[in-house]
């Protein structure tokens, strides 16, 4: 082969090289505001040399060079950052659940305002205060059937609101379990498509960027391990048992539990418990099943204990007209919890039966009333240890208490997040300014690889055309 030959094939190879690599540059700049798009990068390489090494070969110094090839266009990826990202995108998930469902819970209590239940207890301790002073006065009765009333109205409405914040978490994460089989299903047939692409020898960037984001996708629902085959499939575990598996995507699903939202997540295959210790998923188990359940309880135990001391001391009181000898054992509340605790019909109807006195035949008595009042200041919760008032203050603190670590949680998540994303992005996203310098750089390696054709397209000429024309 002559050196003039191997010229031109040179400059045919450098041409398409770096037109290959104009290519990627422009698709680079197309992309630079796409989410997910990771840098893609052509690997210019230089082509074998002429001769060939070998004992017979032409007698001339040193080899001739044969020009360059894109060798390959690989994604400026980071392995590692990814998976840092995916972890924090798992806690910040969690956290993210957790600050919500508090939220919901400290927005149902109200409290401290003018219409929560701490206002509404002292309304309804004052109520009984004012009837024990004036226990013949019907308007002192019909304040505290009043009272009474929105206290129970209020107890009920957030043990209602409670509970229906537990179904709505179920029915999220119905949701978000169906989320996942989506996702895993997706992750799997790109992998089907990417292992038959990598076998050809090429390199299926942009369907790669479409994987990780559907991963990074399910790194917030759940917390997720991955591994990298050689076919370049990605296997994706939860807790050690295998979500996908190259070009297979093994399911998740609920499992009724006893109550009515009390599921749990489990493998479709075998029905084994999956092991969720982050993301969104667990985020909502653990506010379905301890957060919203523990302030719920707290409500309850609360509602009761005032069911317990007001009826004890009620029911062995008089109202207006009972002459005795015996007391007629009214109760003053009905229900035993707070979604159903209410004010007995029976006095609501008639609030001269409200049993204010110790006595009967004795409208000005109003011991009883007296000591139902005294209730606000006795131990009476947390083990002999609290007070009602105690106890609820307690409440709000600890909720106010778990908000706050959710909230700071979450913003520390976030700003890990932040930071390993900002890694990222400096690393393996497009810097307009960087690639409109390559284009400049390829550009000018393109004009100038053409410029060296029609050289040696005019060294031809010469050689052809011009070579024993003499005079001319």
């Amino acid at each position: 082969m002559r050196p003039t030959f191997i010229g031109l094939e040179t400059m045919r190879r450098a041409l398409q090289a770096h037109q290959k690599a104009l290519d990627v540059t422009g698709h680079n700049i197309a992309n630079a505001a796409t989410p997910g798009y990771t840098r893609q990068q052509v690997e210019l390489s230089a082509t074998r040399p002429y001769t060939p090494p070998g004992i017979v070969r032409l007698a001339r110094p040193g080899q001739i060079g044969t020009g360059v090839e894109a060798a390959r266009v690989r994604r400026v990826f980071d392995g590692f950052i990814e998976n840092r990202i995916r972890l924090a995108k798992s806690a910040l998930g969690r956290w993210d659940q957790l600050k919500a469902a508090i939220e919901e819970v400290d927005a149902t209590f109200n409290d401290p305002s003018d219409v929560g239940l701490g206002d509404a207890f002292s309304r309804f301790w004052n109520a009984w205060q004012e009837l024990s002073k004036r226990p013949d006065s019907l308007a002192a009765r019909a304040v505290l059937i009043e009272e009474a009333d929105g206290f129970c109205a209020i107890l009920n409405r957030a043990s209602k609101r409670l509970n229906d914040l537990i179904l709505d978490l179920e029915s999220s994460l119905s949701a978000k379990v169906d989320e996942v089989n989506s996702l895993s299903r997706e992750i799997a047939e790109l992998n089907g498509e990417i292992a038959k692409i990598k076998i050809t020898g090429n390199e299926p960037n942009d369907l790669m960027d479409k994987r990780d984001i559907a991963i990074a996708r399910l790194a917030e629902l759940v917390n997720i391990s991955t591994f990298e085959e050689k076919d370049g499939s990605i296997n994706v575990q939860i807790g050690g048992v295998d979500l996908v598996r190259r070009n297979n995507a093994h399911g998740i699903e609920l499992k009724p539990g006893s109550t009515l939202a009390s599921s749990t997540v489990v493998w479709e295959k075998d029905g084994a418990s999956v092991n969720i210790t982050a993301g969104e998923i667990a985020g909502i188990i653990e506010a379905r099943d301890q957060v919203v359940p523990k302030y719920l309880g707290r409500l309850d135990e609360i509602a009761g204990k005032v069911i317990e001391k007001v009826n004890g001391l009620h029911d062995d009181g008089y109202g207006l007209d009972d002459l005795g000898p015996t007391p007629p054992g009214r109760i003053f509340f009905d229900g035993t919890n707070a979604g159903n605790i209410k004010v007995s019909d029976e006095l609501k109807a008639d609030p001269r039966k409200i049993a204010a006195a110790e006595s009967p035949g004795a409208p000005g008595d109003g011991a009883v009333a007296k000591k139902i009042a005294e209730l606000k200041d006795e131990l009476t919760m947390g083990g002999g240890t609290l007070t009602f008032t105690g106890y609820y203050s307690e409440t709000i603190t600890i909720l106010g208490n778990e908000g706050q670590t959710a909230e700071r949680m979450s913003d520390i998540e976030k700003l890990a997040l932040q930071q390993h994303t900002n890694r990222k992005e400096s690393f393996s996203g497009v810097s307009v300014d960087e690639e409109l310098a390559n284009m400049m750089k390829y550009q000018h390696a393109y004009d100038a690889a053409a410029r060296m054709v029609t050289t040696i397209d005019e060294m031809l000429d010469t050689i052809i055309n011009r070579t024993g024309i003499v005079g001319r």
